[in-house]
């Protein structure tokens, strides 16, 4: 009987098994892994082979590689209903005792071996795959596996699932071609998901009527798929207002996207029938803009040198005008800086007061930008926020002053934060009746509404503020001489302000203030730790 193409590869795959079991019994674990490589592309789910690959990789040093292998070994040999999961996971085991793992180098092997399997075009198993570590229930491997580019290759595997679903509406532009680009186009899906975001929010939040079009542009300029618009309007917004950002968006591109507005729109009409939650009302457009003047600082231009180190925890002895707000903040990102601005000119501006907007562009650390901006504004209000905090509370502005004239001894106001700080000095491992805020918050995947359940009163204590928001109605300088990065600028400031002699409160009373995109971006240095030390030195 003639041989068959399966029995073929069968045998070509054998062959590879044996000779690469013959290289690593005698410890040429490299020549080994050359042979394995060549058989995973015939064979891209067989877990013996990748089974193999973890082994030689642990035997090479590469513990974070070979740790993800072993999981997907074990993942397709359970779906296989295989014995072999028992002899993989006991290799796995033995490893995981016999080893330590570097946190941010996990991250990055999953990661790497996601994209990995993109490019050898095994697609749905992958997806599955992926989706057991990105909700994986257990907070500290949840942290480990939630970087910004394992959700960002998430986002792009369901788009894919969803587009060859009904591939009749998805033209050749669907995500198949990003996959086929050299970093299987997850560097343009950022900037696609970026900017789509923050189109979508200009409808959540009611911005300028004129600016809500901007949809319309993306859908063209990146030739995105209704699959594509839809999952990416689902990971923009809160989901109880995701029924009705799908019916405005629908009806914004329904002249010029007929077909992915019917689209759009048969999504909002299921949510609404089948009785989810997803009830809320977008926020109602503003025609109004201020007239803040914006001023750009390029850090560069500061002679820091001139802080002299007898001027910390003092009060800055300056006359201050009190008819002026400034809001502030630094950035290194053209995009976040202009959608921040954008509704930063939508805040209703105090009768008989001004606005103006710093922005610092080249700052080396939080603490040492601010300094530069405060110094060079005599504003007696000034508010700092990052270039990825974008407020919504449009009466904000009348709020903040209100609550500086009730009480001249409150020297800064937040919104985030804890009203009693850890011993650990990490605000957010407080205790929940502890914890203060009133936002928004972007991690994602998952957009939810942070809000505090023992608030005491509108005006409470704040023992740690965090830098997402902080206004202040007296100048003292930041300590860029202890904190020259991006880390504890806030909280130390929260404690300088009590040095002399301020209080220091959060106002966390509705409506939702603002949201906050909370960076998902791993810090392989492990900064915040060097950062914490230096807190504790100094404050505790």
């Amino acid at each position: 009987m003639p041989i068959t193409e399966n029995e073929c590869h069968s045998d070509n795959i054998n062959s590879i098994i044996l000779q690469a079991s013959s290289f690593m019994d005698n410890a040429k674990y490299n020549k080994a892994l050359d042979l394995i490589n060549n058989g995973i592309n015939l064979d891209k789910n067989n877990y013996e082979l990748i089974f193999m690959k973890a082994l030689c990789l642990v035997q090479l040093g590469y513990i974070e590689d070979a740790y993800y292998l072993y999981k997907l070994a074990i993942f397709i040999s359970d779906s296989s209903n295989s014995n072999d999961s028992a002899i993989i996971n006991n290799e796995f085991e033995h490893m995981c005792s016999n080893s330590n793992a570097d946190p941010y180098k996990l991250g990055k092997a999953l990661e790497h071996l996601i994209i990995e399997r993109i490019k050898l075009k095994e697609y749905t198993i992958t997806f599955e795959f992926l989706k057991v570590f990105i909700y994986d229930t257990n907070k500290f491997s949840a942290n480990i596996n939630l970087t910004d580019g394992n959700m960002l290759l998430c986002m792009m595997l369901e788009i894919y699932a969803s587009e060859q679903s009904h591939s009749a509406i998805v033209d050749e532009a669907g995500m198949t071609n990003l996959f086929f680009r050299d970093d299987v186009g997850i560097s343009l899906f950022k900037e696609i998901y970026c900017n789509v975001k923050h189109a979508i929010r200009r409808i959540w939040f009611g911005i300028n009527f004129k600016y809500q079009n901007y949809i319309c542009e993306l859908i063209s300029r990146y030739q995105l798929s209704p699959d594509a618009l839809l999952i990416l309007i689902k990971y923009s917004v809160e989901e109880t207002f995701l029924c009705d950002v799908l019916q405005k968006t629908s009806d914004i591109i329904k002249s010029n996207f007929p077909i992915y507005a019917d689209f759009i729109q048969l999504h909002s009409k299921w949510l609404k029938d089948n009785n989810l939650n997803c009830t809320n009302i977008c926020f109602s457009p503003q025609s109004y803009t201020n007239n803040a003047i914006i001023t750009y600082l390029d850090y560069n231009n500061f002679k820091s040198e001139s802080i002299k180190q007898y001027e910390y925890s003092k009060i800055i002895n300056r006359e201050l005008d009190y008819s002026k707000i400034s809001i502030i903040f630094c950035t290194n990102n053209d995009t976040y800086s202009s959608e921040c601005i954008l509704y930063l000119k939508q805040l209703l501006v105090p009768e008989n007061m001004t606005l103006d907007i710093i922005v610092v562009k080249q700052a080396p650390g939080m603490a040492a930008g601010y300094n530069y901006a405060m110094l060079h504004s005599n504003s007696g209000y000034k508010l700092y926020i990052h270039h990825d905090t974008f407020i919504i509370d449009y009466n904000l502005l009348h709020k903040l002053v209100k609550a500086f004239e009730s009480d001249t001894k409150i020297g800064m106001i937040g919104n985030t934060g804890s009203t009693r700080l850890t011993k650990t000095a990490r605000w957010f491992e407080s205790d929940i009746q502890y914890k203060r805020s009133n936002i928004y918050e972007d991690i994602l995947l998952n957009i939810k509404r942070c809000n505090s359940l023992y608030t005491l009163s509108n005006l409470e204590y704040a023992d740690a503020i965090d830098g997402i928001f902080m206004a202040t109605s007296y100048d003292v300088l930041w300590r860029q001489d202890l904190f020259d990065g991006w880390h504890y600028y806030d909280i130390s400031q929260t404690y300088e302000y009590r040095k002399v002699s301020l209080k220091t409160v959060f106002t966390t009373s509705p409506p939702v203030m603002l949201l906050h995109e909370t960076t998902t971006v791993k810090d392989p240095l492990d900064l915040y730790d060097k950062y914490q030390k230096i807190f504790i030195n100094n404050y505790f």
